[in-house]
């Protein structure tokens, strides 16, 4: 059976090994680490064991019960260098093991192999065998011998017990089942205990270093909770592991979380680099601001808040907003309403992120016939808005009863505001501690995320205006907190809305079983009837085509992409990313030019002389990465910046090639070197090939809709050009969806 693993500040050759046990496919049976800092031995399911920094005996005894095609199946290691070596015929050979600890393995034995032993720290030890016998002796915590007790029942079996070299109430425990209980590990080998049992399959075994802070975490893969969406299969694990392939290495740090019916999560990376010393990891339990992301959390405890006080969503916000306000406001402004608020229907256009309440009250207050349509027009077309959700930071408070206008009274509104979206959400699912400003107390303060810009090497963001700010963004949460809710919105349990609330918010994309499996669920069938079935609340895309469910928020600021989705097989989803998301090794900020077609930098106050006349026209260009003084794989070498026209041209040959901006040649100087991926036989995730080489300009072109305006005169020429691969930056949703249409088989 294939074994998944990951470890952590192992010695020296340790993961080398594993890995290439692994892609042998002679999967992981058992791995120990000895006493000493350098010693270990990789057993895997062959019996063809690797050891490293043994003593001379533990190697004898190894070749000694390997004899006769027996197979090596587990080591020991005790504090002081005893060891203790077993085969599949419940041989086994030990040295410098306590007497006590011996009499029980060999009573123990007797009855059936020995499976697991693990000695503490501080003194004791503690033996299984393979029918679920066991005995202890010496100082093995209380704590821990309960969790072997509750781990046992029901005819299961303690398959691994081992302490973390720190000792004292600290140790982890799993069964034939792979529950487990782990008390005090390293969080990330915590994060990898839940995340492997949960969505590849039981764990096996976790072993500690015994004199520092290294770790293997190992489970089976039964891959053991999966979809059906339409006719394919949908594997959780592959949307985790699709999801992982992009990012890892590709920015600062993230979590996910992915589900059906398990609660699950996964993260990589830093939250806090050595930019913003000391660094701290990436986990599940790190906090992030969601950004828009936030708009889903106020548009749930609005439509649960508005539905108790038995309050309409087609209800005017006129009769529901401070009574000073409404003197001031237009008839028109009154007849907004709830759902056009949420479904960005009201008019209002975005204004940036400068929601305070004196801004909100000052625009709602004097929207009027003579206001700007560049501001407010409200003719029912969608138009995104950050402000349609920003003035529930007024709107819910009032109704909820709060009435206390005394002087310096926006704060109290706020924190009024954020109450109810704790009450009506998070705690509806059994989540504390979710708040609009990062934490400061706890654990937490010290490792909520910042925002980066990728590779994280300068010093990053903090987002911390949320309660000032918040509605339309503002919330701070971690990746769990997020999985609680989603989760409650897909099994549709009722804790935060009911069916009938979830159908009407979700533009009936939520129930794609009561629809004619091709039937098309358009966007806004009525874009000027904002009250349409089809018009979602909070969320940005909902899809119900082919039987494919896609219900989604995404969410950025600075540094930061996130994204949370209800998608099709019943599955939920969440991504939170503190960087932007580009290539290891690339310069970000290079587009396409929609007239000539040539990729040219759009990193410096200069846009550059487009051949076709005028500069560069980048509008609606994806931005991309170029791997930079850095040589990938099936790369070309030899590009350069023109720092005049700004085009990526190559200077590896003997003609430099005319510049648009000065009618003379390519000027490459201050110029690094790019390399170029060509020639691959499938293009990857996030990149875009048909780039070609222009024989007669030099530059790097599209050729994908045409051929391009050349400065040398009439269009490029693409004679000899290899087919060049661009990598382009990608948000948090974009990500999200590829992996799990990806997944789909």
């Amino acid at each position: 059976m294939e074994i998944t693993f990951q470890c952590r500040k192992t010695p020296d050759g340790y993961l080398e090994k594993l890995r290439d046990f692994y892609n042998a496919r002679d999967y992981l049976e058992w791995a120990a680490f000895h006493p000493g800092g350098k010693g270990w031995s990789v057993i895997p399911q062959s019996g063809h064991y690797a050891n490293n920094g043994l003593p001379a005996q533990c190697e004898q005894f190894m070749k000694d019960l390997s004899k006769d095609g027996a197979k090596i199946t587990r080591i020991f290691f005790s504090p002081q260098g005893g060891f203790s070596v077993h085969n599949d015929r419940g041989s086994y050979l030990k040295h410098s093991i306590p007497d006590d600890c011996n009499n029980a393995m060999w009573e123990l034995n007797k009855k059936g192999k020995i499976v697991c032993l693990a000695f503490h720290p501080q003194g004791g030890w503690i033996v299984v065998n393979e029918k679920g016998d066991r005995d202890h002796g010496g100082n093995i915590p209380s704590g821990c011998l309960q969790d072997v007790e509750k781990l046992s029942q029901d005819q299961k079996k303690v398959v691994c017990i081992a302490f973390p070299p720190q000792g004292g109430d600290s140790w982890t425990v799993i069964n034939d089942h792979g529950s487990y209980f782990s008390r005090s590990p390293p969080e990330e080998a915590y994060m990898y205990m839940g995340y492997f049992n949960q969505v590849c399959g039981p764990n096996q075994f976790v072993n500690y270093d015994t004199d520092g802070t290294g770790w293997t975490v190992a489970a089976k893969v039964t891959n053991h909770e999966s979809a059906t969406d339409g006719s394919k299969t949908v594997k959780i694990l592959d949307v985790y592991q699709n999801i992982q392939e992009v990012l890892d290495d590709s920015c600062v740090g993230y979590s996910c979380t992915i589900g059906k019916s398990i609660l699950g999560s996964f993260s990589w990376g830093q939250a806090r680099t050595n930019a913003d010393s000391p660094a701290q990891q990436f986990l599940p339990s790190t906090k992030i601001n969601l950004a828009s992301c936030a708009k889903v959390l106020t548009a749930l405890a609005a439509i649960r808040l508005l539905a108790i006080k038995g309050i309409s969503l087609d209800d005017n916000i006129g009769n529901h907003l401070p009574d000073f306000w409404t003197r001031d406001m237009s008839p028109a402004a009154k007849a907004i309403t709830f759902r056009m608020l949420l479904s960005h229907h009201s008019g209002i256009k975005d204004k940036g992120w400068n929601e305070t309440y004196d801004n909100l009250k000052d625009f709602f207050t004097s929207l009027n016939d003579k206001t700007s349509p560049d501001i407010w027009n409200p003719d029912g077309k969608k138009v995104y808005s950050n402000w349609n959700f920003a003035i529930f930071r007024v709107l819910l408070p009032v109704i909820d009863g709060f009435s206390d206008w005394s002087w310096d009274f926006q704060w109290p509104l706020a924190h009024h505001y954020v109450k109810i979206v704790q009450q009506h959400v998070f705690e509806r699912v059994g989540v504390t501690g979710v708040d609009t400003e990062p934490p400061t107390s706890g654990s937490q303060a010290s490792k909520y995320a910042y925002a980066y810009t990728f590779p994280g090497t300068e010093r990053g963001i903090i987002h911390d205006q949320g309660t000032k700010v918040a509605g339309g963004g503002g919330w701070w949460a971690t990746v769990e907190d997020i999985a609680q809710v989603l989760n409650s919105l897909n099994q549709n349990d009722g804790r935060i809305l009911t069916s009938e609330q979830l159908r009407d918010m979700t533009g009936n994309a939520m129930f794609p079983i009561q629809n004619p499996p091709n039937a098309p669920f358009p966007e806004d069938p009525d874009p000027n009837h904002p009250t349409n079935p089809f018009a979602r609340l909070g969320w940005d895309t909902t899809e119900n085509a082919g039987g494919i469910r896609w219900i989604q928020k995404n969410g950025g600021l600075a540094g930061i992409t996130t994204s949370i989705a209800l998608f099709g097989g019943g599955i939920f989803g969440a991504l939170l990313v503190n960087s932007n998301i580009a290539a290891p090794g690339a310069e970000v900020g290079w587009q396409f030019c929609n007239k000539c077609h040539v990729l040219a930098s759009t990193r410096t106050s200069n846009i550059g002389r487009c051949p076709a006349g005028d500069v560069h026209d980048h509008k609606g260009s994806w931005t991309f990465c170029i791997p930079f003084n850095a040589t990938p794989a099936n790369s070309q070498k030899g590009w350069r910046w023109c720092k005049q026209c700004q085009a990526m041209t190559f200077a590896g040959g003997s003609k430099i090639g005319r510049c648009s901006q000065t009618g003379s040649n390519h000027d490459h100087g201050g110029s690094g070197e790019y390399s170029l991926v060509e020639n691959l036989s499938s293009v990857p995730p996030f990149c875009q090939n048909q780039w070609a080489w222009c024989s007669k300009c030099q530059v790097l072109a599209w050729k994908g809709n045409g051929s391009g305006v050349c400065a040398e005169g009439g269009v490029h020429d693409h004679t000899g050009s290899g087919d060049y691969v661009l990598r382009r930056t990608a948000g948090a949703d974009e990500v999200l969806r590829d992996a799990y249409v990806r997944a789909m088989k």
